[in-house]
């Protein structure tokens, strides 16, 4: 469905929940996320977002081979 541009900084926020459909009714917490921001930032590598609301969301990363 894709993320309102002025919420994309948000995602990252813990809790964050930008669609209330997927409030109460659904076992989401908000925070994956946030997590997975975390993991990129530990692996010291960046995270991008393409979002087009109405049709959908990319989310673009690289992570380092292990050696």
């Amino acid at each position: 469905e894709g993320i309102p541009k002025e919420s994309i900084p948000k995602i990252w926020d813990r809790f964050y929940k930008h669609d209330a459909s997927r409030g109460r009714d659904r076992k989401s917490t908000g925070l994956g996320l946030s997590i997975v921001k975390e993991i990129i930032n530990a692996h010291q590598q960046h995270i991008d977002v393409v979002s087009t609301p109405g049709v959908g969301t990319e989310f673009i990363f690289t992570l380092e081979k292990s050696h």
